[in-house]
């Protein structure tokens, strides 16, 4: 497979201001090698370095200030995967 923009990674040399950029071509790579390469970016994130925006932020809040309630509403998981299978079998 030929490199073309789509499979190039373009990198930051040291940080997400640096310049200049490195390249990464993953044309070589089979489509599981690049599975396990996003899976390995993925893992590779700590969650304090996503930023959230205000609005997230707010949005968590207030799922976290009900999650108390929510459970005792909801129902579990395994009831309503019994429930569909009944239903749609």
């Amino acid at each position: 497979m030929a490199a073309t923009r789509a499979n190039l990674l373009v990198f930051p040399a040291e940080d997400m201001k640096a310049l200049p950029m490195t390249i990464f071509d993953f044309s070589h790579l089979t489509a599981q090698q690049r599975l396990e390469l996003i899976g390995e970016l993925w893992d590779s994130i700590e969650a304090e370095d996503i930023p959230l925006s205000p609005e997230q932020v707010a949005e968590l809040d207030r799922r976290y200030a009900t999650l108390d309630q929510d459970i005792k509403e909801g129902r579990d998981a395994f009831a309503i995967y019994d429930d569909l299978t009944a239903r749609y079998r």
